[in-house]
């Protein structure tokens, strides 16, 4: 039979266990937040390198959003990607205006908009052009949480 002690043992394990996975996902939600996810912002074409590229200090996976002011369609995603930062807190949000960004939008060849390209590890894993597969006059959140996630590899339902 199992004795008291043995049984001691396999809780002390299973605390540690779980002490450090829940030390592990506070030192990540601190990192997160001192990269500024958890919001969503706009960088020049100068931070560009370094939100996206990790050994220069940027983010594990990041959701960049190419917009120019005054289109319609550009203003629905960025309300969209706004609703989404705060609920998807390992992923960087931002967005960069393409009037002031002609090396980026000619390097990762940006040419309908808006454009948001999702980054991760460095390597763009998708790109989500105009409205594609997102809904026909706006956008549908969920389709969107979705999309970046399966970009990214998380679990779509979590």
């Amino acid at each position: 039979g199992i004795n008291a002690e043995d049984e001691d043992d396999e809780l002390r394990m299973l605390r540690d266990m779980r002490r450090a996975v829940a030390m592990k996902e506070s030192d990540k939600m601190i990192e997160y937040r001192q990269k500024q996810h958890g919001s969503y912002r706009e960088i020049k074409e100068t931070d560009f390198f370094t939100t996206v590229v990790r050994e220069k200090g940027g983010s594990e996976n990041v959701a960049l959003h190419f917009y120019h002011k005054d289109f319609e369609r550009c203003k629905i995603m960025d309300q969209r990607l706004q609703d989404l930062a705060p609920e998807m807190m390992s992923v960087k949000f931002v967005k960069i205006d393409v009037e002031k960004s002609p090396f980026l939008i000619e390097r990762l060849k940006v040419n309908v908009l808006p454009c948001v390209i999702i980054f991760q590890n460095d390597v763009a894993v998708d790109r989500i052009v105009g409205f594609e597969d997102m809904g026909t006059e706006t956008i549908d959140d969920d389709l969107l949480r979705v999309r970046i996630k399966e970009a990214l590899g998380m679990d779509p339902n979590m």
